[in-house]
């Protein structure tokens, strides 16, 4: 398998094949592409594959092999080189991509720190995006 790219996407543009261009969660997802280890429960063989956007709730990956649905998953996602989160959570939805599959993951009992790590990750190098998702329709000039 090719390595997957470790690049965020800092300007925090939407790529143009985006397979959701409407979508407008309140936690914005971050579109990076970083290393994913997962193994399907209860297995104990991690396989690899690479995130396409990672929110605090769940994640986009895209992998070699297709999963089931509802197929439950332990995870460690890579936030950057050296720093990875650790997650369960089962698939929700799966679309062809190319040679791959683009699969939907829901995050279970992910804890606060968790979903803190993820948020400032993204923050961090999207801060400028974030908060135009989070203040996207406020008009400053209302009162």
């Amino acid at each position: 398998m090719p390595e997957p790219a470790n690049h965020s996407n800092p300007g925090g543009a939407v790529p143009e094949n985006n397979p959701f261009p409407q979508d407008k969660r309140y936690v914005p997802r971050w579109i990076v592409q970083n290393r994913v280890l997962y193994r399907r429960h209860p297995e104990t063989f991690y396989r690899e594959g690479f995130s396409r956007d990672i929110s605090s709730d769940g994640a986009c990956i895209c992998l070699d092999e297709l999963l089931s649905q509802e197929c439950k998953l332990i995870m460690a996602l890579f936030l950057s080189d050296d720093l990875a989160v650790h997650v369960c959570g089962k698939v929700i939805w799966i679309r062809p991509f190319g040679e791959r599959n683009l699969t939907g993951i829901s995050f279970e009992n992910v804890t606060g720190k968790v979903q803190e790590l993820i948020l400032k990750h993204a923050f961090d190098l999207q801060k400028e995006a974030l908060s135009k998702h989070w203040f996207d329709g406020w008009d400053s000039k209302k009162t």
